[in-house]
């Protein structure tokens, strides 16, 4: 079996592509998995060394060392679009129903100090049209950037879209709705759907395509536009066009 949303991927005449996601399976693989691993279950550190190794090794959430170098790269951004990727959901998303909050840590939520400082540097260095693009979650996620995710009323900063998985499973939408209801910084999430996005920029605005294939287990399966959004330069808003 391959990864089914790649062969649509290809027909879409790209600029560049980024996998976006750092997932280390600690278990074997499954009777169906799309993906075969070498070994068995990952328990020492040799095991480990071994299934990283199939990944991209260079990665890190931040590390004060590449937390430094992108302060720096941003003081020096272009006018234009300036695009992050990294490999995770951005924004905080709180899993609690009413009232309370519970995060999920791994990810940017675990790390919100981190988080807070990425944030301030794109408005210290007054970075034009700031995007952040992650994945990671299996899920399409996409919202505005806040300067204070605990503020409602806060500012935008910039813009995020976090995409799907190409095969591994989601976890569906039946929280979805309320979901976005705790999370005014999110304006659109589908839990559901497999498939990749497609950004497109020209210097008034950027336009991005959710695409999503029908069922990743079914080689000639069908390929679809689930949602569509547009930012125009200078304001960082997210408008569902699609």
């Amino acid at each position: 079996m391959v990864f089914l949303s790649i062969p649509h991927m290809l027909g879409e005449d790209l600029d560049a592509v980024l996998f976006l996601g750092d997932y280390i399976y600690e278990y074997p693989a499954g009777g169906k998995a799309v993906r075969i691993p070498s070994g068995g279950w990952v328990l020492t550190l040799d095991d480990y060394r071994a299934r990283y190794a199939l990944s991209d090794s260079s990665r890190t959430l931040l590390g004060a060392t590449q937390e430094q170098w992108l302060d720096q790269s941003l003081q020096q951004a272009s006018p234009g679009w300036n695009l992050i990727g990294q490999q995770t959901l951005f924004g905080q998303r709180d899993f609690k129903a009413g009232t309370g909050q519970s995060f999920w840590n791994d990810g940017w939520d675990g790390y919100p100090g981190a988080r807070q400082r990425l944030t301030a540097s794109l408005s210290k260095h007054k970075v034009a049209n700031p995007t952040i693009l992650g994945g990671d979650v299996h899920e399409n996620w996409v919202g505005h950037i806040k300067a204070d995710y605990n503020d409602a009323n806060s500012a935008n900063v910039g813009v995020e879209f976090c995409g799907t998985s190409i095969s591994s499973r989601g976890g569906g939408n039946a929280l979805r709705d309320e979901r976005l209801a705790k999370n005014p910084n999110f304006i659109f999430a589908d839990e559901d759907r497999s498939g990749y996005g497609v950004v497109e920029i020209t210097p008034q605005r950027l336009t991005t395509t959710l695409r999503v294939v029908d069922d990743v287990t079914q080689k000639e399966t069908r390929i679809e536009t689930l949602a569509q959004f547009m930012v125009e330069a200078g304001r960082p808003v997210v408008h569902r066009t699609a």
